[in-house]
């Protein structure tokens, strides 16, 4: 996949679980929804990214990282799934009290982990829009 779809990927799946994070304004199916496409969006982008895991452990810090990543993500989908009342609701869960504690807590983690995820590629996010923009400037330059 070229940079530029991997960039607006990224991008996107922060958007969607920043979205994510205000239930109250767009509602449990909405909620349960995004949160399914959210999935998607992590497989795709792990899928993308797969040429990373073979050189994981050079490393440490992203490797560390991208573990506590990747449970919180499982925590927040398999407790989110507990939980629905749309999408789901066929399972009739008990211990809804403690599901709610643990895809809440997920939820937060998930999105400071993802926070801290961008954080350790923004040169390569930099130099992206750098290229870019150089790129737009020198095909502006050629046509006059």
């Amino acid at each position: 996949m070229k940079m530029e779809n991997r960039i607006v990927l990224d991008y996107v799946m922060m958007l969607v679980l920043l979205v994510l994070m205000v239930k109250l304004m767009t509602g449990v199916i909405v909620h349960e929804i995004l949160g399914m496409g959210f999935v998607l969006l992590t497989v795709a982008h792990l899928l993308n990214n797969k040429n990373w895991f073979a050189n994981m452990t050079k490393e440490k810090g992203q490797l560390a990282l991208n573990v506590l990543l990747l449970m919180s993500f499982l925590s927040v989908t398999i407790s989110g799934v507990m939980l629905s009342v749309a999408l789901f609701s066929f399972m009739n869960i008990p211990y809804r009290e403690i599901y709610y504690a643990v895809h809440t807590l997920s939820a937060y983690a998930l999105t400071i982990l993802s926070l801290a995820h961008m954080a350790l590629h923004i040169k390569t996010i930099r130099m992206f829009f750098r290229n870019k923009k150089q790129s737009s400037r020198k095909a502006g330059g050629t046509q006059t």
